[in-house]
């Protein structure tokens, strides 16, 4: 099952984020799509503010409980979570995984509209619990 993200950045009041809203919308109140023999997509919902504890602690919350119904509903026992997103690492870990990798793709935190204070502690804390760390680091030309 692939798990879409969750989002790093507060949205802005734009027509270009004004309409990702509104397809994330679309896209949870869908549940997950079979969109090959083995191949499940998931699109969770949650608050854009990372760097409120409220906002944390009600999206690791709804993540948990839907996330979990997801995997019962497809009879996944013991996953194994694979994640590239340090938001995630806010419920990765407490889903009964037989694994947990983190895949560190990017800078997340240098992105536009976050809170780098709050995305480098969820990286911290997801590298903690995870079992496997995996960094690419590309040497400059």
């Amino acid at each position: 099952m692939w798990i879409n993200s969750i989002g790093n950045r507060r949205p802005t009041a734009s027509v270009r984020d004004f309409k990702r809203v509104i397809k994330k919308l679309k896209d949870f109140t869908g549940g997950h799509k079979k969109v090959d023999a083995q191949i499940h997509v998931y699109s969770p919902i949650a608050v854009p503010f990372h760097s409120s504890a409220a906002a944390r602690w009600i999206n690791r919350k709804a993540l948990q409980w839907s996330v979990r119904r997801v995997c019962r509903q497809l009879g996944f026992q013991s996953p194994i979570t694979w994640t590239f997103e340090p938001a995630s690492g806010e419920v990765a870990g407490s889903l009964g995984e037989g694994a947990l990798v983190y895949h560190c793709v990017d800078e997340f935190s240098e992105f536009t509209g976050t809170d780098k204070n709050a995305i480098l502690e969820m990286e911290r804390r997801l590298m903690e619990k995870s079992d496997c760390v995996i960094v690419f680091i590309r040497s400059p030309v």
